[in-house]
């Protein structure tokens, strides 16, 4: 999996030297011996527009299936990632933190969330950041990502990821 995010990078490095683009999210990718072209599109996960332009959908009528992080219709992604959801070995978000550190988190977490921290006590932090997004936001928020598989579903095309939801949970046990 590294050497395919490596290559990724690398790819990524030589189209940004070899094509010039304005301000675009899709490259796409032919040449060099390549049977079909390929697409790779940089999303944002949340977003107050998940419209995609033309460009994207004539890219996405030309493909044959759909590769994101995660595999997002994998009918057990939610319970595999709610498995990785809590701090192991009786870790507390309590004990992260001095006590005026997590009276200021309460305090935040109430007045934003309607909920104490201690409701989160046992939860890894990125948890509680992800809830908070959608109040950084001042719209209703959409995901690029789900456009690109509602467009697919109705293509009925195969969607695939690039990692596990291990792999990325491991990214935050790291942190």
């Amino acid at each position: 999996m590294k050497k395919l995010f490596i290559s990724l990078l690398t790819l990524l490095t030589g189209l940004s030297f070899s094509q010039e683009l304005e301000k675009s999210l899709l490259w796409k990718i032919s040449g060099n011996g390549l049977k079909q072209d390929s697409f790779l599109y940089g999303t944002i996960h949340i977003t107050c527009d998940a419209s995609l332009d033309k460009n994207t959908l004539n890219a996405l009528e030309k493909t044959e299936q759909l590769c994101l992080e995660l595999d997002m219709d994998d009918k057990s992604m939610q319970m595999q990632m709610m498995k990785h959801m809590m701090m192991k070995d009786g870790v507390k978000l309590s004990a992260l933190l001095n006590e005026e550190d997590f009276k200021v988190v309460d305090a935040f977490l109430k007045k934003n969330l309607n909920m104490s921290a201690k409701m989160f006590d046992g939860f890894k932090p990125f948890i509680v950041t992800t809830m908070l997004y959608p109040k950084m936001l001042d719209c209703p928020f959409q995901s690029v990502e789900s456009e690109l598989m509602k467009i697919s579903a109705e293509q009925k095309e195969e969607i695939f990821g690039l990692e596990t939801v291990e792999d990325q949970m491991k990214v935050f046990d790291n942190i």
